[in-house]
């Protein structure tokens, strides 16, 4: 029998909720394959999971509690062989630095974050070839402290690693084994891309708006908003060598939108409870990367500005403001 797998999800928001949740319900079904671990500081949150468990709302509206492991001092969390890193993305490294207290010397870090660099930030911490990209197509809400809705969702993508493809095999099986389906892609980067692309045309614009996602494309100064922050970041990709086609990208920017409609973007929700938000990470990636590479990003220059100082602006506004913004930059 193989060792018993210690991973370990860092972060207590919905999307780690999500994971440790199935893969704690789920766990007999790969018999002492793995022990999982919720950490974060998040107080509320760990109260309420370790008084009643984690309330989880399935689509159908059935409700279950999960008993998730959770801890809130890292001496408490143990050898970790996996670290799922699921927190916002300007906490990663003091999250990093939290994993290398509880690592096993064979032990790898993988980012589920949103943006781009995360990645780098846990392996100049962690040591050369210690970290591991995915992303998730799998949605989740918390709608109160212990209290998460489930929303759906498709796979759960990995970038094969060169030193840890049997630690990210084996977890792979574990979350296909728990109902989240997930493989590699040696198109990894395209997915990437598509992703950041997605959350920079959506995020920014539901926060300076206050409206959800499904407003976007009902409005024509959102859809000139959202092509013009599409056309700038596909410019950008094609720098990576990421050939992306704008109106294909633009068009599966629509359909998020829709197929989320009801959905209140978690960069809305930052600024509506006052947190900082990961606009650095996202749009802010792709101007950096832009300006390295001589391409103009003169409409996400203008959405980092204003996300400075966020408040809710009506379409039209915002249309007026950015564009401004990008004509003078």
């Amino acid at each position: 029998m193989s060792e018993k797998l210690k991973i370990t999800l860092f972060g207590t928001g919905a999307m780690a909720c999500l994971f440790a949740a199935r893969l704690h319900q789920y766990r007999h079904r790969i018999e002492n394959a793995y022990f999982i671990r919720m950490f974060g500081h998040w107080q509320a949150q760990i109260d309420a999971i370790m008084k009643n468990g984690l309330q989880f709302i399935e689509q159908d509206g059935r409700s279950l509690h999960v008993n998730v492991p959770i801890a809130h001092e890292i001496s408490d969390v143990g050898q970790t062989a996996i670290a799922v890193v699921c927190v916002k993305s300007y906490q990663t490294e003091a999250t990093a630095k939290e994993i290398a207290r509880t690592f096993r010397p064979d032990g790898i870090a993988v980012t589920l974050q949103n943006g781009f660099g995360n990645d780098a930030i846990l392996e100049r911490v962690l040591g050369p070839h210690r970290s591991a990209c995915a992303i998730t197509t799998q949605g989740a809400a918390l709608s109160a402290p212990g209290v998460l809705k489930y929303a759906g969702g498709g796979e759960t993508i990995f970038s094969p690693h060169p030193n840890k493809m049997s630690l990210l095999t084996r977890l792979i099986q574990i979350l296909n084994a728990s109902s989240i389906p997930a493989r590699f892609s040696d198109e990894f980067q395209i997915s990437a891309w598509k992703k950041l692309i997605v959350n920079a045309a959506i995020n920014p614009l539901t926060a300076l708006s206050g409206v959800r996602n499904g407003a976007l494309p009902e409005n024509d100064a959102y859809r000139i908003l959202m092509k013009n922050i599409v056309d700038e970041a596909v410019q950008v990709a094609a720098l990576h060598d990421v050939i992306l086609r704008a109106d294909k990208m633009f068009e599966e920017v629509i359909e998020v939108c829709r197929a989320t409609r009801e959905n209140r973007s978690s960069m809305l929700q930052d600024v509506s409870n006052g947190r900082p938000t990961e606009i650095e990470a996202i749009n802010g990636a792709i101007v950096r990367m832009g300006e390295n590479g001589g391409i103009r990003t003169p409409v996400h220059r203008a959405l980092l500005k204003l996300m400075r100082h966020p408040r809710h602006y009506s379409a039209e506004v915002l249309l007026v403001e950015l564009l401004s913004a990008a004509r003078l930059s």
